[in-house]
């Protein structure tokens, strides 16, 4: 497949996501709003997985595997850390801590949706992007970009998600491993939504939902 095809198809997944985000949520009745933006969403995650498909990306490379499990969290480790110290430390200054009872709930979709995210982002995304720029920082950081532009208009979060997810992309080119870097984000997302102040994140929203 041409590079300009590769590059077509990344475009149109990119913007039935943005679709979802910004037009969907557009629409006067909120359960219609819903029914499209899941519509939009779920039409994105197929083009993905036939994109992985019809490349012929094996599970291997798509890191959907546990032998290199241990190598690639050793590979996550000491930035992931490194960034749960910092938020620790600025909510500690900013007085916004709230590691209450209902921080530490047991809620599947906190791993869940970092799970999806980092598919789209790496076993499509990534995989996409190597094709056309080859492995290294231009393709992780094409990719930490397009992330970053999903979660406009807030702005540290767009910030937080380049620096975060160029990190990912580039430790998923060099150690394939889906799960480590879902818990990385799953782990990242989670101090970030209860170590910093809501003015500084307003609930982790983006798109319209973000002025809401």
């Amino acid at each position: 497949m041409s590079r300009t095809r590769v590059a077509v198809e990344v475009a149109v997944v990119t913007g039935l996501i943005l679709a979802t985000i910004w037009l969907a949520p557009l629409w006067p009745d909120k359960v219609v709003a819903k029914r499209i933006g899941l519509a939009l969403a779920l039409t994105a995650f197929g083009i993905a997985v036939a994109s992985n498909l019809a490349h012929r990306d094996g599970w291997r490379d798509l890191g959907l595997r546990l032998d290199n499990f241990w190598p690639a969290v050793k590979r996550l480790a000491v930035p992931t850390l490194g960034f749960v110290v910092v938020l620790l430390l600025a909510g500690y200054f900013l007085d916004s801590l709230n590691f209450g009872e209902r921080a530490f709930r047991f809620r599947p979709r906190r791993f869940v949706w970092p799970l999806v995210q980092e598919y789209l982002l790496q076993c499509y995304l990534n995989r996409r992007l190597q094709d056309i720029f080859g492995k290294g920082w231009w393709s992780a950081g094409i990719a930490a970009a397009i992330f970053a532009g999903l979660h406009a208009p807030n702005p540290f979060l767009m910030v937080a998600t380049f620096v975060a997810g160029g990190l990912w992309a580039r430790a998923f080119q060099r150690e394939p491993n889906l799960l480590a870097v879902a818990l990385s984000h799953s782990l990242l997302a989670f101090v970030l939504r209860y170590a910093l102040p809501a003015w500084l994140l307003p609930n982790m929203r983006v798109g319209w939902s973000f002025w809401r």
